[in-house]
């Protein structure tokens, strides 16, 4: 292992472990990264329950994915200064002035009868909990779709595929995929360099499989998952670190890598952004997709954005660079 890997894995591990345990447990898990609403979370849970059921779930997929972006623009305004009841009044009054179409569409098709998803923006501005910050939402509107795929795969079987998650944190999107049953049908693995994540994880999901690991030094065989995902992590590295982690990935997957990046662009080359000990990077889609395709890989590249409004009609996404890269090494999931 080159010195410099080396030396900066361990800036990483100092860095996140420097941290109180209480902080990393809420970090990334709240306001629009609640994966719950986040689009590249439901993006993870979604492709997950595809590969296990290819296109069984497409319309819910989308309802849940329309459901977050309804709660993230929501969310939105409530943190510029509206109220729940302000919003909710032009919601249902059906002010155009004020209120995107996609929202109003979205309330229009939950008040039909024929609608099978339950008003998650009444339950999201109605329901006041004096406890709770005015710009945030209810559980209850939160874990609408927690609560509909619960139900639907516990009405399922079949053999689990094998996932690892690089970067876990503190079980920040395992939670998740735990309370709406897609860990049921998952033999999951997490790893994350900081071992106060791993402790939060094992407290929060003690039955679940965690390790303090880098994915810069893993051990694990050639083709050891069906699947690995990634969230957030690639922008921390350097671009030597990047291309190993990237490799590693490669290597580990025997299928399908899901990355997620909350910063990126389409073309051009990588932008180097040390911070402290680690880095805040721009990464170049176009560059990342043609060292997989190198590798051989077929490379899908979503600008979430763009995307979400093509799947929901939302006019964007509450971060302009994120994007997803969709690897298939064999079979199946980059559409």
């Amino acid at each position: 292992m080159d010195d410099a890997i080396l030396r900066e894995e361990w800036n990483l591990k100092q860095s996140w472990d420097g941290l109180p345990p209480e902080y990393l447990d809420r970090y990334l898990v709240s306001g629009v990264e609640d994966p719950r609403i986040n689009a590249q979370s439901i993006l993870t849970r979604a492709l997950l329950v595809d590969i296990l059921y290819p296109g069984c779930f497409d319309a819910l997929i989308t309802e849940e994915l329309r459901f977050g972006a309804v709660l993230t623009w929501i969310l939105r305004e409530l943190e510029k200064g509206s109220t729940r009841y302000e919003l909710l009044d032009a919601i249902e009054s059906a002010c155009p002035a004020t209120i995107p179409h996609f929202i109003l569409a979205a309330h229009a098709w939950l008040q039909d009868d024929a609608c099978p998803i339950p008003d998650y923006i009444t339950a999201a501005l109605g329901q006041f909990d004096p406890d709770r910050p005015g710009h945030s939402l209810s559980d209850p509107a939160l874990d609408t779709f927690m609560m509909i795929w619960s139900k639907q795969l516990s009405q399922t079987s079949g053999p689990a595929i094998s996932v690892l998650e690089a970067g876990c944190g503190s079980a920040n999107d395992y939670r998740f995929l735990h309370e709406s049953g897609v860990a049921g049908f998952l033999s999951y693995t997490g790893i994350d360099i900081a071992a106060k994540n791993i402790a939060n994880a094992r407290s929060r999901c003690p039955k679940a499989d965690f390790h303090v690991q880098s994915i810069l030094t893993t051990d694990f065989p050639d083709s050891s998952f069906d699947c690995l995902y990634c969230h957030d992590l690639i922008e921390h590295l350097s671009l030597d670190a990047m291309e190993r982690a990237l490799g590693e990935m490669f290597r580990i997957a025997r299928n399908d890598v899901i990355l997620h990046f909350f910063n990126g662009k389409w073309s051009g080359g990588h932008d180097v952004v040390p911070v402290e000990r680690y880095f805040r990077n721009r990464i170049s889609m176009e560059k990342v997709a043609a060292f997989f395709e190198r590798l051989g890989g077929r490379v899908t590249c979503l600008e979430m954005a763009q995307w979400l409004r093509e799947k929901t009609g939302s006019p964007g996404y509450h971060n302009p660079n994120a994007f997803s890269i969709l690897l298939e090494k064999n079979c199946g999931l980059a559409k």
